[in-house]
C-alpha cells in the first residue's frame, strides 16, 4: 500500500484529520498509568514512596482535581471567557511540577519530603483537573464517535507506553519521562487547537455534529440530566471503593501487569466497538458497564477477597468502558449547544468527585471496623446496592421522559410543513423531518418511505444544517417556538 493511500484511508476515519488530539489523549493516559502504578513494576520496592495510588493523599490529588473542574464550571457558568489553549499550557506546567514534587521522595527524606509529596499531589490533581477541562472544550466539537474511538486509544497506547518506560527505565529516567509527558500533551493539544480555528477542521466538524446527533444513533433525546449525573457519581464511587480496595490487597498492588493488561484489553475491546458505535445504543451500553461492576463487587463479597484480582480485572475493565461512555455522553450532551463545555466538564467533575467519596468512604470504613477483611463484604454489598439504586433512577426516570416527549412532539411537528418556504425544504426533507420530531427512528423511517437509512440520514443531515439545528431536541424547541408564535398571532388577530 502507498503511502499516499494510507493517509487518505486514515483521514477517512473518525479520527482523520485529528491525529494531535489523539495524541494529545495518549501522553495525558500515559502519565496517568505511570504515576499511578510505577511500584507495581519496581523489582525491589525502592520507589513504593513513589506510589501515589498507595498513599491516602491520591484522595487529596482527586478532590483537587475535582475542585479545579468544579471552578471551570463556575468560570463558565458566570460567562467568563476561558482561553482553554492557555489554560492546557497551564495544566501541563502545574501537573509536571506536580510529577517532580513527587518524585523528589525518592532522595530526599525526612518532613520536607512529606510536605514535598502532598504539594505534588495538589499540583498533579489541579494540572490534570485543568487539562481535562480543556479536553471538554474540544470534543464538544466532534462526533461522539470520535470521542469514544480517540478514548479507547488513549487507553490502549497509554497503557504500552506505561509497561515500557516502567520495565525498560530506570526509575529516575523514568519519573522524567512521566514529567515531560503533560508537556507533550499540552503541545500536542496546542497544535490541534490552532488546527481547528484556522479552519482546517470546520468542514469535518460541522459535518460530524450534525450527523452524530441522528436520533436513530443515539437516543438520548430528554434524558434526565440529574440523575444522569447522578449515577456518574456513583460509578465513580466504585472506581473508588475498589481503588481502596486493591491498595489494601498486597497480591493485587504487586501485580502492576495485572492492571496493564486489563486496560490493554479494555482499550482494545473499545476501540473495536468505536467503529460500531452508530449501531449500538448508548444507554445499552450504560446497562452493560453496570451489570460489569456490580458483577465485580458481587464476586469479592462472595469470595470474601480470595478473587481480588479477578474482581480486580472485571472492574477495572468496566470502570474503562464507563469513562469512555461519560465523555461520549458528555460529547452528545455539548455537541453544536452553546453551553456544551459547560456540561462536558460537569461530568467529569460529577466523576471525579465520585472517586474521591469512595476512596475516603472505603478508608473511613476500614479505619471503623479495625481491617480490611472485615470491611470488605460489608462495603462490596453496600456499593452494588447503591449502584443498583441510581441506575434504577436513571432509567427510570429516562423512560418517562421518553414517554412524555411523544405527547408534544405530533403538534409540533405539524410547524415543519409551514416553513418549507421560508428554509427552503424539500418535500422529502419535510417528510422525514416530520416523522424525526415525531421520535421515529432512522430504520423505521426507512421503511415506512421504503428508502434505504443512508437516504434518511443524508437528508436528516441537510434538514438540520437549513434549520440551524444539531439534534431532535433542538427540532422539538424550534418547532414548538414556532407553534406558540403560530398560536399567538391567533390570539392577536
Amino acid at each position: 500500500m502507498s503511502l499516499a493511500l494510507f493517509r487518505q484511508r486514515l483521514t477517512a476515519t473518525p479520527l482523520g484529520g485529528r491525529g494531535m488530539l489523539a495524541a494529545s489523549l495518549v501522553c495525558f493516559w500515559a502519565f496517568h498509568f505511570i504515576v499511578l502504578w510505577p511500584s507495581s513494576f519496581s523489582q525491589d520496592g525502592a520507589d513504593q514512596a513513589l506510589n501515589l495510588g498507595a498513599d491516602l493523599t491520591w484522595v487529596i490529588a482527586v478532590s483537587c482535581n475535582a475542585l479545579a473542574l468544579l471552578g471551570c464550571v463556575v468560570a463558565l457558568s458566570r460567562g467568563v471567557t476561558v482561553h482553554f489553549e492557555r489554560l492546557a499550557r497551564l495544566s501541563g506546567l502545574l501537573t509536571t511540577c506536580g510529577i517532580g514534587l513527587i518524585a523528589l521522595r525518592a532522595v530526599w527524606q525526612g518532613a520536607p519530603a512529606g510536605a514535598a509529596f502532598l504539594a505534588g499531589n495538589v499540583l498533579f490533581g489541579v494540572g490534570t483537573g485543568l487539562m481535562m477541562a480543556s479536553y471538554a472544550d474540544r470534543l464538544r466539537r466532534v462526533s461522539p464517535q470520535t470521542t469514544f474511538m480517540a478514548l479507547s486509544a488513549a487507553f490502549t497506547v497509554g497503557a504500552f507506553l506505561c509497561l515500557l518506560f516502567t520495565l525498560a527505565l530506570v526509575p529516575l529516567a523514568r519519573w522524567v519521562a512521566a514529567a515531560l509527558l503533560p508537556l507533550l500533551a499540552a503541545y500536542f493539544y496546542g497544535r490541534y487547537a490552532r488546527q481547528a480555528d484556522d479552519g482546517k477542521e470546520e468542514t469535518s466538524n460541522a459535518s460530524a455534529a450534525s450527523s452524530a446527533s441522528s436520533p436513530d444513533d443515539f437516543p438520548l433525546s430528554g434524558l434526565p440530566l440529574k440523575s444522569l449525573l447522578g449515577l456518574i457519581v456513583v460509578v465513580g464511587l466504585t472506581a473508588g471503593v475498589m481503588r481502596g480496595m486493591s491498595h489494601l490487597d498486597s497480591d493485587v498492588t504487586s501485580a502492576g501487569p495485572l492492571f496493564v493488561g486489563s486496560v490493554l484489553v479494555g482499550g482494545s475491546v473499545l476501540f473495536a466497538l468505536s467503529f460500531l458505535i452508530e449501531r449500538l445504543r448508548p444507554t445499552l451500553l450504560l446497562q452493560g458497564v453496570v451489570v460489569v461492576i456490580s458483577a465485580a463487587f458481587m464476586a469479592l463479597a462472595f469470595l470474601a477477597g480470595e478473587s481480588m484480582s479477578v474482581a480486580f480485572v472485571i472492574h477495572t475493565i468496566g470502570f474503562l468502558f464507563f469513562v469512555a461512555l461519560v465523555w461520549l455522553f458528555c460529547t452528545f450532551l455539548g455537541n453544536g449547544r452553546s453551553g456544551g463545555t459547560r456540561l462536558f466538564v460537569i461530568g467529569l467533575c460529577a466523576n471525579q468527585m465520585g472517586q474521591a467519596l469512595g476512596s475516603l468512604g472505603y478508608l473511613g470504613l476500614v479505619a471503623a471496623v479495625g481491617s480490611s477483611a472485615s470491611a470488605l463484604v460489608p462495603a462490596s454489598l453496600a456499593t452494588v446496592y447503591v449502584l443498583l439504586l441510581a441506575a434504577l433512577i436513571f432509567f427510570a426516570n429516562a423512560g418517562r421522559t421518553r414517554r412524555a416527549v411523544p405527547e408534544v412532539a405530533p403538534q409540533a411537528a405539524l410547524q415543519l410543513p409551514l416553513l418549507a418556504e421560508a428554509y427552503h425544504l424539500t418535500a422529502r426533507e419535510v417528510e422525514i423531518g416530520v416523522l424525526v420530531a415525531e421520535g421515529k427512528s432512522r430504520a423505521a423511517i426507512a421503511e415506512a418511505l421504503v428508502v434505504s437509512q443512508e437516504t434518511v440520514k443524508s437528508h436528516t443531515k441537510h434538514l438540520y444544517q437549513k434549520l440551524s439545528v444539531h439534534s431532535r431536541d433542538e427540532l422539538l424547541r424550534l418547532l414548538e417556538e414556532e407553534a406558540r408564535q403560530a398560536a399567538e398571532q391567533q390570539v392577536f388577530l
